[in-house]
C-alpha cells in the first residue's frame, strides 16, 4: 500500500500542473481587452439578430470584427494571442469579463433612460 502512494505522489509531483502561457510580445492590455470585447459582444448579439443562416451570420461577424481591430488599434492575430493568454490566467479572465458585463449592462441602462425620456416628450401634455 505505501509503495502505491509513494508512487501516485511522485507522479504527481513530476505533472505539469497548471498549464501557464508567457505573455505574448504585443499583450493587449487589461482596459483595452475590455473595450475589444465589449464591442465584440454588440457584434455579435447584432450579427445573430440579422441572420439565421450560419454561413451569413459568420461572414458579417468576420468583417465587423475586422474593422472593429482596426479602428482598436489591433490585429486580429494579436487579439487572438491575448485572448489565449488570458485564458489562462483565470483571474484576470474572470476580472475582464466582470468588466465586459459591468460595461453593457451600464450601456443598456442608458438607453432604456433615454427611451423612457423619449417617450414622455412625444406624449401628449395636459
Amino acid at each position: 500500500m505505501r509503495f502505491l502512494i509513494v508512487i501516485t505522489l511522485f507522479l504527481v509531483s513530476c505533472s505539469p500542473g497548471v498549464d501557464r502561457k508567457d505573455a505574448p510580445e504585443n499583450l493587449i492590455e487589461k482596459d483595452k481587452m475590455v473595450d475589444v470585447l465589449t464591442e465584440l459582444m454588440k457584434l455579435e448579439g447584432h450579427a445573430s439578430g440579422q441572420y439565421i443562416q450560419v454561413t451569413r451570420y459568420e461572414k458579417l461577424l468576420t468583417a465587423s470584427a475586422d474593422s472593429l481591430f482596426k479602428a482598436q488599434g489591433v490585429t486580429a492575430k494579436q487579439f487572438e494571442k491575448s485572448f489565449d493568454y488570458y485564458a489562462h490566467q483565470q483571474t484576470d479572465l474572470e476580472e475582464i469579463y466582470e468588466q465586459v458585463l459591468d460595461k453593457l449592462n451600464h450601456e443598456m441602462t442608458d438607453l432604456e433612460l433615454k427611451e423612457q425620456k423619449k417617450k414622455k416628450s412625444q406624449e401628449p401634455q395636459p
